[in-house]
C-alpha cells in the first residue's frame, strides 16, 4: 500500500494533503508549481494501476482524448502523467468542493422521483456527449459523481474508465471493488465494456435512488454472477407509489444483453422523463381512508421532507385524534413544533412519545436537543445518556453528549464520545469536526488538523471545517494556508462570519489593515450580536492609534456580552495606555470578577498596584497569576523584583531561578533578565562564583549590554582581588 505523499512534490504538482483513497488509487489536493497562483486542483494517482513502457504510451495516446472532453456536467481533465519512480499514472482534474453524490446521499437514502429526473438529465447528457467523442466511462458510480459549488452535477474519473478498457487483463477485482461492482454491467465482468454499460450503471444508481437500495448487493463474485444471470427484484416491491411505466424503463435499461438496452443513454433518460409525466398523480399519496393512521402517519412524513409544514401538521394531527397512542406521530410533531419555535408544545410532545414508548432512543434523543436549546444542560445529559442506553448504535446521541461534556470541561469524557461516534459511523463529518475542535482546546494541533482534513474529504462542503482548519494553520505559523482555507470557507457560504472574523484577524497580523477592517465589519453586518467581532475590530483600532473608535467597540462588545472578560481586559490595557489608571483598573477588576481565572487581567493589575506603591496588592495579584498560570515567566519575574525591593533575597532568588527552570532554551526575554537579576543578588551576598556564572550566560543572551559588561567585569576584577589576597 503506498504511504501518505502529502506535502511531497509529484512532477509539476505540490501534493497538499489526501483528500481520499479507493481501489484504483489515491486522491490529493495539489498545487501547480508553475503556476502558483492558480487554483487547487485534484491529483488521483492510479496505485493499481503499474504500466509497462509499452503501456504508458497506448495510455498516454489514448487518454489524450479524455483531455479535449469539455462538457458542462463533466468534470475536467487538466493533465495527465506518468510517476516513474513507481511507474504509476495519474490524472489532474479540476477540484470540486462539493463532495460526491455518495458522501451526500449515503446508503439507504431515497430520493423524490422528480430530483432523479433532474439528476439523470445531468449525467445522461455528459454520457452522450462523451459517447459522441468516443470514450466509454466504465466506472459510473455515485462516488464518481461530483458536485460544484452551485449543485450541478458533474461526471468524474473517466480516466479509470480508459485503464479499465485499455489494461483490463492487469486489474484485479480488488482494483475494481464492491463499491464498483455493484453498478458494472453484466458484459464488463468479462472485460467486453461498451457505451450501453454506462447506461446500465445510471440506471442501478436510478433504482438504488427511487428504493434506497441497489438491485444486487455482495462480494465481487457474487455481484459478477447475479449482474450476468439474475433478474432484478421488481422496484415496485421496494417502492409501491413509484408509477408502472417508470419501473419498466428502469428495468429494459437493466437488460442482460447490451442491444436489448435502449439505443442510447440520451434515449433512456427521455424514456425515464415521459413515462414520469405519464404519471396522473403527484408524489404524495392522496386518497387515505379516513380510519388509516399510519397512512396519515407516512404522509405526513413526506410533506416534512418537502418542508410543507402545515399540510404535515395537519396528517400529524390527523394520526393521533384517530390513534391518541401513536408514539411515533408525537415525535414527529414535536419535531415540527421545535422547528417552529414553539417549544412547549414540542416538549410536551417528546415526552407524550416516551411515555407511550420508552424503548424510543429517538425521542429521548429530540427531548434533549430542546433541553440543550433551552439551557437545561443536566436534563439534555439525562436524556442523551438514556438514548444511547436505548440505541448503543446512534453516533448523533455520541455527539451530542460530547458536545455538552465538552462544554462542562469534561474533556476525557467529550474526547471518547467524539471517538464512539465516529466508531459507530466512519463518515460522520462532523463529528471529526467536533473531536478536531476538542483538540484544539487541549493544544493537539496535529491530531486537530487530521480529523479537520478528514471531515473536509468527507464533505467537501463543511465551511466551518475549513474555517477552524485555518485556525490551526494560523496558530502553527502557516498563514498562507490558513487564507486559503478562510478563502474557501467563504466562497462555500459567504454569509459565514466566522470565517471573515478570523480571516480579519490573520490580514491584521498580517499587515493588510483595510483587508482586515472590511472583513471584521462584514462579519459585523453577517453578525451583528457577535461580542468578539466588536473585541477583534476594537482591538485593531486601539493597534492603529484610533482610541476613539476602540474605545466604541469595545462598549458595543460588552453590551452584548456583559460577561465578556477579554473585553474589559483589552479596554483596561487601552486605558492603561492612555494613562487612565483608575478605569484600568476597574476594568482589570471586572475581568477578574466575571472570569476569575483571568491570568493576564491579574498580571496587569498587579502592575498597576506595583508602580503605585502598593506592594501587597501587587504580591497578591502576582501570586494569583502564577498559581493559575505556573508556566508564567513575566510574573515570576516581576514577583521576584518586588521580593528583592522588599529585602526577601531568597523568594527573589527562587522567582529568578523559577524562570530559567521554565525556560531552559532561553526563549523568553525574561530570562535575560532572570541571569542580570540573579547575579546582582549573589554579587550582594558575595557569591562571586555564582554571579559570574549568571553574568555570562546573561552576556550570551545579549552581548552588546553595556551594564552587563560593566558588571561582569566589576566581578571579575573582585575574583581577581580576592585571589590575591
Amino acid at each position: 500500500m503506498l504511504p501518505d505523499l502529502s506535502g511531497q512534490p509529484l512532477d509539476r504538482y505540490q501534493l497538499v494533503h489526501l483528500l481520499g483513497a479507493g481501489g484504483f488509487g489515491q486522491v490529493y489536493l495539489a498545487e501547480d508549481r508553475r503556476q502558483p497562483s492558480s487554483a487547487p486542483v485534484a491529483l488521483k494517482l492510479l496505485t493499481s494501476c503499474p504500466l509497462t513502457p509499452a503501456d504508458l504510451q497506448t495510455f498516454l495516446n489514448e487518454a489524450r482524448t479524455l483531455l479535449r472532453l469539455r462538457h458542462a456536467h463533466i468534470l475536467p481533465l487538466l493533465d495527465l502523467g506518468f510517476e516513474r519512480k513507481r511507474s504509476l499514472p495519474f490524472l489532474v482534474m479540476a477540484y470540486a468542493p462539493g463532495g460526491s453524490l455518495r458522501q451526500h446521499l449515503p446508503r439507504g437514502s431515497r430520493l423524490l422521483l422528480s430530483t432523479v429526473l433532474s439528476a439523470v438529465s445531468q449525467l445522461a447528457s455528459a454520457l452522450q456527449y462523451a459517447h459522441q467523442a468516443g470514450v466509454i466511462h466504465g466506472d459510473l458510480k455515485p462516488a464518481n459523481v461530483l458536485l460544484d459549488a452551485a449543485g450541478r452535477l458533474l461526471l468524474s474519473d473517466f480516466g479509470i474508465g480508459l485503464l479499465t478498457t485499455s489494461f483490463a487483463t492487469s486489474l484485479t477485482p480488488d482494483a475494481g471493488a464492491e463499491g464498483s461492482a455493484v453498478y458494472m454491467a453484466p458484459e464488463q465482468f468479462v472485460g467486453q465494456p461498451q457505451r450501453a454499460s454506462d447506461q446500465y450503471a445510471l440506471a442501478v444508481m436510478v433504482y438504488e435512488w427511487l428504493c434506497g437500495t441497489p438491485p444486487f448487493r455482495g462480494t465481487y463474485p457474487e455481484l459478477a454472477v447475479q449482474h450476468q444471470h439474475t433478474s432484478p427484484p421488481p422496484l415496485r416491491e421496494r417502492a409501491p407509489e413509484l408509477p408502472p411505466a417508470v419501473e419498466a424503463v428502469i428495468l429494459r435499461a437493466l437488460a442482460k444483453q447490451p442491444a436489448e438496452r435502449f439505443p442510447s443513454v440520451e434515449a433512456f433518460a427521455t424514456a425515464l422523463k415521459q413515462a414520469a409525466a405519464r404519471q396522473q398523480s403527484v408524489d404524495l399519496p392522496q386518497a387515505i381512508s379516513a380510519s388509516d393512521a399510519v397512512a396519515y402517519r407516512h404522509r405526513g412524513a413526506l410533506y416534512e421532507q418537502q418542508g410543507d409544514v402545515e399540510r404535515a401538521l395537519a396528517d400529524f394531527n390527523e394520526v393521533l385524534r384517530l390513534n391518541p397512542t401513536d408514539a411515533i406521530a408525537y415525535n414527529n410533531r414535536g419535531l415540527l413544533y421545535a422547528e417552529q419555535g414553539n417549544f412547549e408544545q414540542a416538549l410536551a410532545d417528546f415526552t407524550e412519545a416516551i411515555r407511550l414508548d420508552p424503548t424510543d432512543g429517538t425521542a429521548y434523543y429530540n427531548r434533549g436537543l430542546l433541553y440543550k436549546q433551552r439551557g437545561d444542560v443536566e436534563r439534555a445529559l439525562a436524556d442523551y445518556t438514556e438514548a444511547i442506553r436505548l440505541d448503543p448504535s446512534s453516533a448523533l446521541a455520541y455527539r451530542k453528549r460530547g458536545l455538552l461534556y465538552a462544554e462542562q470541561g469534561d474533556l476525557e469524557r467529550a474526547l471518547a464520545d467524539f471517538t464512539e461516534a465516529i466508531r459507530l459511523d466512519p463518515s460522520y463529518a462532523v463529528a471529526y469536526v467536533s473531536r478536531a475542535d476538542l483538540g484544539v482546546k487541549q493544544g493537539s494541533f496535529e491530531r486537530a488538523l487530521a480529523d479537520y482534513t478528514e471531515a473536509i474529504r468527507l464533505d467537501p462542503t463543511l465551511a466551518v471545517a475549513y474555517t477552524n482548519r485555518g485556525l490551526v494553520h494560523y496558530y502553527l505559523g502557516k498563514f498562507e494556508r490558513a487564507l486559503a482555507d478562510y478563502k474557501e470557507a467563504i466562497r462555500l457560504d459567504p454569509t459565514y462570519a466566522a470565517a471573515y472574523t478570523n480571516r480579519g484577524i490573520l490580514y491584521a497580523r498580517l499587515g493588510d489593515v483595510e483587508q482586515a477592517f472590511a472583513d471584521y465589519s462584514e462579519a459585523i453586518r453577517l453578525d451583528p450580536s457577535s461580542a468578539h467581532i466588536y473585541n477583534n475590530r476594537a482591538t485593531l483600532y486601539a493597534r492603529l492609534g484610533d482610541v476613539e473608535r476602540a474605545l466604541a467597540d469595545y462598549k458595543e462588545a460588552i453590551r452584548l456580552d456583559p460577561a465578556y472578560a477579554v473585553a474589559y481586559y483589552n479596554r483596561g490595557t487601552l486605558y492603561e495606555r492612555q494613562g487612565d489608571v483608575e478605569r484600568a483598573l476597574a476594568d482589570y477588576s471586572e475581568a477578574i470578577r466575571v472570569n476569575p481565572t483571568s491570568v493576564l487581567a491579574y498580571y496587569n493589575r498587579g502592575n498597576i498596584y506595583y508602580r503605585q506603591g502598593d506592594s501587597e496588592r501587587a504580591l497578591a495579584d502576582y501570586s494569583e497569576a502564577i498559581r493559575l498560570d505556573p508556566t508564567f515567566t513575566a510574573a515570576y519575574n516581576n514577583r521576584g523584583a518586588l521580593y528583592e525591593k522588599q529585602g526577601d533575597v531568597e523568594r527573589a532568588l527562587a522567582d529568578y531561578s523559577a524562570i530559567l527552570r521554565l525556560d531552559p532554551l532561553h526563549l523568553d526575554p525574561t530570562s535575560f533578565a532572570a541571569y542580570y537579576n540573579r547575579g546582582r543578588l549573589h554579587r550582594k551576598q558575595g557569591n562571586l562564583s555564582q554571579a559570574l556564572a549568571d553574568f555570562t550566560a546573561a552576556l550570551r543572551l545579549d552581548p552588546t549590554n553595556p551594564a552587563l559588561q560593566q558588571a561582569l567585569n566589576e566581578v571579575q576584577q573582585a575574583i581577581k582581588g580576592e585571589g590575591r589576597s
